[in-house]
């Protein structure tokens, strides 16, 4: 008999989605995989051709290019009713499937749905990583909210550290808390190197992809400082912009569901810190300028990393934008061969794969 798995996907911006659809494509034709998100994830997964399910998840507040984790945690305590009710609808759905292994990424809903039927879940995380390198980080960087979320975190993994709990981490830094079960994974992404075309604009340039609406503020910043690149290019990607705009200097395009020709193609990365614009840029051996959100706990951490092991440089603060481009742009070569240097493959949603198999033998 074939065996069920179910993907219950966070739907906070477009990282989540896009690293579960990678594992959901892995699994499909083995195993009876459905997935499941809402909100940005939801939209995200179901403009790339994913039969997904949608439950009212727990979402956030959209800010500008910031996150203040007080307010959510005390937004989310008043709608308390809304979450049970949100709760139970999932796990209305998921009963109906009667899954024998649970996979998600950061959506808390599984991780109550798998405690209470006693089944096995596998928890894709980088926050292991990042409550590990917290303390690492520069005083200066520590703010409230940090502080707040890396208690949250500790918290968390001691309440999923179970012994039908397996972390799997795809993190760029090997560095965690001791935890019951727990694996690392290669690099997750949608598609590799060698299975991506090429794009060829008739010249040099560099590549921007804001996801969430939490950084859309990101472009605006880049706008303000690219009249002092004149000799760059720069292919600027996000889900608001609904027509492609030309500038002197800049394209702006909507929303790609196969981003990867440009990906290959640039020359570097401007982005915010989010794992998956990380990781596809590792592993297609492209430098990345990470600009994290503010108060955003894992993104100041994977930017951290990013810097700490030469893979490209971090700009905590936009209103720097244009003196760490100039920095990022000269020390290029150098964040490429360490880049090389590294390895990565992305074959991590293989290694999840191999694991599911091992699980349910």
């Amino acid at each position: 008999m074939v065996k069920s798995i179910a993907i219950s996907s966070c739907g906070i911006g477009f990282g989540h989605a896009s690293r579960d659809k990678a594992i959901y494509d892995a699994l499909k034709s083995k195993f009876k995989t459905k997935i499941y998100s809402y909100g940005e994830g939801f939209e995200f997964l179901k403009k790339n051709g994913v039969d997904v399910k949608n439950f009212s998840g727990i979402s956030y507040k959209k800010q500008i290019y910031s996150l203040n984790i007080f307010s959510e945690v005390m937004r989310n305590l008043a709608s308390l009713g809304k979450i049970y009710k949100g709760y139970n609808d999932f796990a209305d759905e998921l009963d109906k499937d009667a899954p024998n292994l649970i996979i998600t990424d950061s959506e808390p809903f599984a991780y109550f749905y798998a405690y209470k039927r006693k089944i096995p879940i596998i928890v894709m995380t980088n926050v292991l990583s990042t409550a590990a390198n917290y303390p690492a980080l520069p005083k200066k960087l520590k703010t409230r909210g940090l502080a707040l979320q890396n208690i949250a975190l500790k918290t968390y993994i001691e309440l999923t550290n179970t012994k039908r709990s397996t972390f799997v981490e795809p993190s760029i830094g090997k560095k965690h808390p001791k935890v019951i079960n727990m694996k690392y994974s290669d690099l997750i992404v949608r598609k590799k190197p060698e299975e991506a075309k090429q794009i060829n604009i008739g010249k040099e340039f560099y590549y921007t992809s804001v996801g969430s609406a939490t950084e859309d503020a990101l472009i605006e910043n880049i706008k303000k400082v690219l009249p002092k690149f004149k000799d760059k290019f720069f292919v600027i990607v996000a889900d608001k912009i609904k027509k492609e705009i030309h500038g002197d200097n800049f394209i702006l395009l909507p929303f790609l569901k196969d981003p990867f020709p440009y990906i290959k193609g640039c020359s570097g990365i401007i982005s915010p810190a989010g794992y998956t614009i990380i990781s596809e840029a590792l592993v297609y051996g492209k430098p990345i300028l990470a600009v994290p959100v503010k108060n955003h706990l894992e993104q100041v951490v994977n930017a951290f990393l990013v810097e700490k092991q030469g893979f490209g440089l971090a700009c905590y603060d936009a209103a720097n934008l244009e003196k760490s481009m100039r920095e990022f742009f000269s020390r290029l070569p150098k964040f490429e061969d360490n880049i090389k240097k590294a390895g990565f493959k992305g074959d991590g949603a293989e290694d999840v794969a191999k694991l599911v198999s091992k699980m349910l033998e």
